[in-house]
């Protein structure tokens, strides 16, 4: 069996746009029901998570404080599955496009280092640039932490970024907003229609990888 970590943020983890409850049907629930029981779907996602950037009001939130401890708990690991960097647009942090890939690439260097894995090999990585900040966010309860305008330029820089490092890191790579968007209801969340559309994106990706 391939075991695959999905590690993100509130679109891992399911925040639903229109109550703030968990999706039962979340982009990974739907990826193990299209991948099969050839494959085991490990589920790490932590609504605020940023990349490697301190919350100022929430502990725990940096993707880098928890990834080592999250990948020897779940070890082995056939790939992981990595979709970070919404959070780190927030406008507490006021980082550009490259100081979040930046973020990516420290990610992906804790990834790839073997001595956590023992014996085991060093899992494959599907980086995944995130969907995109929806216009609707100017009428959103998200608007005053993410900004309006200037987050939905922001996130549509991302890919290029994210492009680069996997390009960089020899990494696999997905562009999650060709094939998802985010609820107009709030600007940042999937509902259940577009997890499965990315769902059905990253298994045909997953499937042409030689894991």
């Amino acid at each position: 069996m391939k075991r695959i970590l999905c590690y993100g943020d509130s679109n891992t983890y399911g925040h639903n746009p229109l109550d703030c409850s968990r999706l039962q049907q979340r982009w990974t629930t739907y990826l193990k029901e299209k991948l099969g029981n050839n494959y085991e779907i490990i589920e790490e996602g932590l609504c605020g998570r940023t990349t490697v950037f301190e919350d100022s009001f929430t502990y725990g939130l940096s993707g880098k404080l928890m990834l080592e401890p999250i990948l020897r708990t779940h070890n082995p690991i056939d790939l992981v599955i990595l979709m970070l960097g919404t959070n780190d647009i927030q406008l507490q942090f006021n980082k550009t496009a490259f100081d979040i890939s930046r973020g990516i690439e420290t990610l992906i260097k804790i990834i790839q280092n073997p001595l956590i894995y023992g014996n085991y090999s060093v899992p494959q990585i599907l980086l995944v640039s995130p969907i995109l900040v929806d216009d609707s966010i100017k009428t959103s309860f998200f608007a005053d932490i993410f900004g309006t305008d200037e987050a939905v330029a922001l996130s549509s820089q991302l890919a290029a970024q994210y492009k680069r490092v996997a390009n960089l890191y020899k990494t696999h790579f997905i562009n999650a907003a060709d094939f998802a968007k985010a609820s107009p209801l709030d600007g940042i969340h999937m509902d259940s229609k577009n997890h499965k559309m990315l769902a059905d994106a990253l298994a045909d990706k997953i499937k042409n990888i030689d894991l």
